[in-house]
């Protein structure tokens, strides 16, 4: 492996200071100071990673100690991407676990919403029932009303019809009477004029004492 591809990353230490890997790197000291500031520059590590890379840093020191810096050149690379790996995974835990709590505020929110909806729209569903029940009863009520009403204008109607038939047979009636009535009247206007007429031929060929006396008679016996 060259040297430019197996260049490690200097291990953080719990106060974010870069394991010195090899003095024989003496090329490489720019990088790795570059490198320990680019992390520097981020944000802190979680308490997780902090206490791992601390032991890991104790560790490597340790193997360091016994077997020298080659030791650990190859392995320094893989320890820090896993560390920022974990570091990252927790990052994202962490987010994600708020996210969730989040979503499980945001999903209670829309169920109590979701409860509420659903109570009124119950509410509003038995509100129409009752109004559809009570124009269903004033639709029965009015059908009776107009049935009752129609059956009053047909009665009417027959006892219209009845009237106009009985004033037809008074007026006919009174016609009749009328008739009657000019008729006896005529004839009652003739028996008067024969009356006076007979008075009159009876004054004459009898006299008038005679006629007084005939009409005293006449009156006396129907007094009887």
């Amino acid at each position: 492996m060259s040297s430019e591809s197996t260049t490690p990353k200097p291990l953080l230490s719990p106060n974010r200071r870069p394991l010195k890997v090899s003095d024989e790197n003496a090329s490489n000291e720019h990088e790795l100071s570059s490198s320990a500031a680019s992390e520097e520059s981020h944000a802190l590590l979680s308490e997780t990673v902090t206490t791992l890379a601390s032991n890991v840093y104790n560790e490597l020191e340790r193997i360091i100690k016994n077997f020298g810096e080659n030791s650990v050149k190859d392995l320094m690379p893989v320890m820090i991407s896993t560390l920022e790996s974990l570091d990252s995974a927790l990052h994202e835990r962490e987010v994600s676990k708020l996210e969730l709590e989040s979503l499980r505020e945001q999903n209670e929110q829309l169920f109590q919403q979701y409860e509420r909806e659903k109570g009124f729209h119950k509410e509003y569903q038995q509100r129409y029932l009752q109004v559809e029940d009570n124009l269903e009863e004033t639709k029965r009520e009015n059908d009776e009303k107009l049935q009752s009403l129609e059956s009053i204008v047909k009665i009417f109607e027959i006892k219209a019809r009845n009237a106009a038939d009985h004033v037809a047979r008074l007026e006919e009636k009174e016609n009749e009477m009328k008739t009657e009535y000019k008729r006896l009247h005529e004839r009652y206007c003739e028996l008067f004029k024969a009356h006076c007429d007979y008075m009159e031929r009876t004054k004459i060929l009898y006299g008038t004492d005679r006629v007084d006396q005939l009409s005293s008679a006449n009156s006396a016996s129907r007094s009887r």
